[in-house]
């Protein structure tokens, strides 16, 4: 009866020791040997695709924003006819990103791009009516201070996530 050829031993890099091809570790010293480890850039690959945070974004600037904007800004007390456009430049192309993030097409960030310079603009404007106009400055300072806390916070989103650098090749 012929026995099948024994399989080369393993040595290990740590302490020279030799060990049977099955060991998942060296039996001298304990060290694990690195082929039999899993493979963890596999295990724990990167998010891809339209979902997590970059799902919240979307509904945020395509449906939450101009719901809040028809209810808020059309029934206004102020006349801020000129300032709603200001604010409505920004929420069209929130919504127009939206829309190209989530069929996540590529020319999505360069419309991001101007989204956020949109928002940063208008932003700056009403926290500069809110020290030029008379009268209470509390609604001005209010959309002023949102409008870039909202910007910054998204705009680190964009430029550090990576489901964002997976789904599109790039971040903002």
């Amino acid at each position: 009866m012929a026995s099948s050829p024994a399989a080369p031993a393993i040595f290990c890099n740590s302490c020279g020791a030799s060990n049977a091809p099955t060991n998942l570790g060296c039996l001298r010293c304990g060290r694990p040997f690195p082929e039999t480890q899993p493979n963890v850039s596999s295990a724990l690959k990167s998010p891809t695709g339209f979902g997590g945070w970059l799902l919240l974004f979307c509904f945020t600037t395509c449906f939450a924003t101009p719901v809040s904007f028809a209810r808020i800004y059309l029934r206004s007390p102020f006349q801020l006819h000129w300032l709603m456009f200001v604010t409505a430049v920004p929420m069209l192309l929130g919504i127009v990103a939206g829309g190209l993030l989530a069929t996540e097409r590529s020319q999505a960030i360069i419309v991001l791009r101007l989204f956020f310079l949109s928002l940063a603009a208008k932003g700056a404007i009403w926290m500069a009516v809110a020290f030029v106009e008379p009268g209470p400055k509390g609604p001005y300072l209010t959309v002023a201070m949102r409008t870039m806390l909202f910007t910054v916070i998204w705009a680190l989103y964009f430029q550090n996530s990576a489901r964002v650098r997976n789904t599109y090749g790039k971040n903002l």
